[in-house]
């Protein structure tokens, strides 16, 4: 809601709270891509999130006093007034300086959380794979909980409680990760990762003349997340823009249509997981959803090539204006449901696809988990910079096909590597064997705990005893 706090409250322009937002979502995707290049060569990752985590605290207790103090906010000033007092200097520092240091803060955990929690699972490659289900579950579950409820709060309530919700939850989260310490398995840096990639550079290079391998087993096509990403970040990040420019939208509706995307950016994988677990598979349910991405924002595209598709110019205040026509609207709001829904289907089923490449690999599995990530960030910050750049100087049309480009490239690398993937067929909901969980455990409340680890359901498969878990006890480990 960062447009909206900017434009009401601290009198910014519509477009300027914009490209800020802009540039706080471009800095959202390097900074993380930087953290872990710090967390790998220098602090770990334990040390670079809980510094994060402080950094992140600061910066939106900033934010917060921003919406509580009177002398950290502009006055309100009606529209050409000429009583209007200046704005200090100090308000807008305090307002940059709080955006800055939560953006930083934030993206210094984004893709540390996930490394540290693989970690201590790196001896176990299926439970590691049930983490990162998890994971990624809460991940987007908060998002849509932030997205929505946190941002009513903030329009219906003020802007103070919402902000403080945020503060609290800063509060919560670290206070848990730091609860946690004694029993995580810390690793020590291993040094930068570009030592490792110049000498795959030197080595490319000096054996370019050696003849591929024929065995299927030594290729794995995963850059299609890319391109899906490249197409994806490459029209949200600047559809506020596009909307009020080309279409005439209300800057304050512009920010809510922008809302309900992101939000449903995070709902939508969480229920593309579950369908693809359930019923299509991974494969089925990333190839569908991409065709879906590409009809979106192809359509996207054709709105701002065909002049019929978008309301002709009209300054404000004329009387000759041509009434706009409801099928222009239409083909916009379904270029964009069309989009979202589609690209929500790949978010969280092309790490799942992945990692089910590498499921007997757990070592392999945590390089592969961490080249996604550095990539996806990579993507989101070329899409976020460079192809926002072409929509604002060279045209909308050029920047938007450049996302149907990047959108038909990563799904035909996808499909080219059809042969070489390794397909699990759908195991049913999750939520099947989680209801079986909540049931055994009201129906069994009164039963006393066996003392052997033998008396304990281990699964349907016959487990040898050797490989028997531990008895379950009051402590974490």
């Amino acid at each position: 809601n960062l447009i909206v706090y900017l434009i009401k409250e601290f009198d910014v322009e519509s477009i300027d709270a914009a490209q800020i937002s802009n540039l706080v979502n471009g800095a959202g995707s390097l900074i993380p891509v930087v953290a872990a290049i710090i967390a790998d060569s220098c602090l770990g990752c334990f040390s670079t999130i809980w510094i994060s985590s402080l950094i992140s605290l600061l910066g939106t207790i900033l934010l917060a006093l921003t919406a509580t103090v009177d002398s950290l906010r502009p006055k309100p000033c009606e529209v050409g007034s000429t009583s209007c007092t200046p704005k200090p200097n100090v308000q807008s520092v305090v307002l940059y300086a709080a955006i800055v240091l939560a953006t930083l803060g934030s993206g210094g955990t984004r893709s540390t959380l996930a490394t540290i929690g693989a970690g201590q699972l790196a001896d176990k490659p299926k439970d590691q794979r049930i983490f990162f289900n998890w994971f990624f579950f809460f991940w987007y579950s908060a998002s849509v909980i932030a997205s929505t409820a946190i941002v009513y709060v903030e329009d219906n309530v003020s802007w103070k409680a919402g902000f403080f919700i945020c503060v609290a939850s800063n509060v919560v989260a670290l206070l848990i990760f730091l609860m946690g310490s004694k029993f995580y398995a810390k690793f020590k840096p291993e040094g930068s990762p570009f030592t490792s990639l110049a000498r795959v550079i030197v080595a490319s290079i000096t054996k370019r003349q050696v003849a591929l391998p024929s065995t299927t087993e030594d290729f794995f096509q995963g850059s299609s997340s890319v391109g899906l990403t490249l197409a994806f970040v490459g029209w949200t990040s600047n559809l506020i823009v596009y909307l009020i420019k080309e279409f005439d939208v209300e800057s304050i509706d512009a920010v809510q249509i922008a809302n309900l995307v992101n939000g449903a950016g995070s709902l939508i994988p969480v229920v593309a997981a579950i369908i693809a677990d359930s019923f299509l598979g991974c494969f089925s349910t990333i190839w569908i959803s991409s065709i879906i991405s590409l009809l979106g924002t192809l359509l996207l595209a054709l709105t701002a090539t065909v002049d019929s598709l978008r309301p002709k110019p009209c300054e404000v205040g004329s009387t000759s204006c041509t009434p706009k026509p409801k099928v222009q609207y239409v083909v916009l709001y379904a270029a964009i449901v069309l989009a979202t829904l589609g690209s929500g289907g790949t978010r969280s089923t092309l790490s799942t696809i992945g990692a089910d490449q590498l499921a007997d690999k757990p070592k392999d599995q945590g390089i592969f988990f961490n080249w996604f990530f550095f990539f996806w960030y990579s993507a989101s910050v070329i899409a976020s910079t460079a192809i926002v750049y072409v929509e604002d100087n060279v045209s909308w049309k050029a920047g938007f096909f450049i996302c149907v480009a990047a959108n038909v490239l990563g799904s035909a690398i996808f499909l080219m590597g059809s042969r070489f993937y390794a397909k699990f067929k759908p195991k049913g909901s999750p939520f099947t064997s989680l209801a079986r969980v909540i049931v055994a455990s009201i129906t069994k409340r009164q039963v006393a705990l066996p003392s052997t680890a033998e008396d304990f359901f281990q699964g349907c498969n016959v487990v040898p005893k050797e490989a028997l878990a531990v008895v379950p006890s009051k402590t974490f480990r």
